[in-house]
């Protein structure tokens, strides 16, 4: 049978005027599909450029830097199917009045009382290193994917979801040798309207050279190095930790971001 859990959905208005006053914003929500247990947000708005070197977190692991960021996080609340209302006292974290201004506001729910639809039998996920899973929503043309895509360990397992869950004809792999002392991380960035070439994020422990590699996919078999990219399909760097190569890549419009995820204090 195919994967085709009932789809959860989220309605609320696009654009909410609140006159900043010390009352309660009633929002309403309608829910279809299952019920939810969800958050409510609200960021700021266009104000990235006023958003530097911001610090926060256990050991200042959160770094907001040049990003509209989070001023208000609701406790969960549960929504039924059928029409509710989140309400908001108009007031940030601290509990201090939020300024006039423009704002936008998120709200994110998922099903947390039916049992769970398994998606297939072959990936199995984990929080850490291999075993996170990526989902491709958006197909060559930007577009989104009428059935989106996880892939994992690196771009090593490919399932389309709406596959049927027990059927492992469904599961497409490849594989790639990094060489000596590499190692990958899991996530992989497809380069924009061309999905048969991808970029992993590799690093090794014994030299701190890590880099970004180019690959030509070839599905259920061994793909290859792009070595007319970069410097024999290899863009590399020297980092200072040991290990790292968990951020990344990332393609931003012309650009691929990696970043060094190691967290290391001044003496």
């Amino acid at each position: 049978a195919e994967f085709s859990p009932a789809p959860l959905k989220l309605s609320a208005p696009g654009i909410i005027k609140y006159n900043f006053d010390g009352t309660k914003l009633v929002i309403p929500v309608k829910v279809s599909g299952t019920n939810a247990l969800s958050v409510f947000c609200v960021y700021t708005k266009d104000k990235a450029s006023d958003i530097s070197n911001v610090m926060n977190g256990y050991l200042g692991w959160h770094h907001v830097n040049k990003v509209d960021t989070s001023i208000y996080i609701s406790p969960i609340t549960q929504l039924s199917v059928g029409n509710n209302e989140i309400r908001w006292s108009g007031k940030d974290d601290d509990g201090n009045a939020v300024p006039k201004g423009e704002y936008t506001y998120y709200i994110w729910g998922y099903d947390n009382i039916n049992q769970k639809t398994e998606v297939n039998k072959f990936m199995y996920y984990g929080g850490w290193c291999g075993n996170m899973l990526n989902i491709q929503e958006t197909g060559p043309d930007g577009e989104p994917l009428a059935n989106p895509i996880i892939y994992m360990k690196g771009g090593t397992e490919k399932w389309i979801i709406g596959s049927d869950p027990a059927d492992n004809t469904f599961l497409e792999t490849t594989s790639y040798d990094l060489g000596p002392g590499f190692v990958n991380a899991p996530a992989v960035a497809f380069q924009p309207g061309d999905f048969t070439k991808f970029f992993i994020r590799v690093g090794s422990k014994d030299t701190s050279i890590h880099g970004i590699r180019k690959m030509n996919l070839v599905p259920n078999g061994v793909s290859i190095f792009d070595t007319e990219w970069g410097d024999d399909g290899m863009a590399s760097w020297t980092q200072t930790s040991a290990g790292g190569i968990h951020g990344g890549p990332e393609i931003i419009g012309d650009y691929i971001f990696a970043t060094d995820n190691m967290y290391q204090t001044s003496p």
